[in-house]
């Protein structure tokens, strides 16, 4: 996982891209408005974002591995 920075996402933010995954972890932050980047959930402070094939997998882990870790929308695409 490597270290980035984007106004886009909040600042500092970590991405790793796979084959079949990408997983970024971002401050739920939006600094360019000032605001949050997911206002409908204010009390987490941390946001992961996981796309690709391997999605299914990943979420299952992590809910099995992170109790504090909680699914906060699933989009199909």
């Amino acid at each position: 996982m490597a270290a980035h920075e984007s106004y886009y996402r909040g600042g500092d933010y970590y991405r790793f891209n796979g084959d079949d995954v990408t997983l970024i972890l971002q401050e739920n932050y939006d600094c360019i408005g000032d605001c949050l980047e997911e206002p409908d959930f204010p009390r987490f402070n941390v946001l992961m974002y996981l796309e690709g094939k391997r999605f299914p997998e990943l979420e299952r882990l992590v809910a099995e591995r992170v109790s504090e870790a909680v699914l906060l929308r699933r989009a199909s695409g």
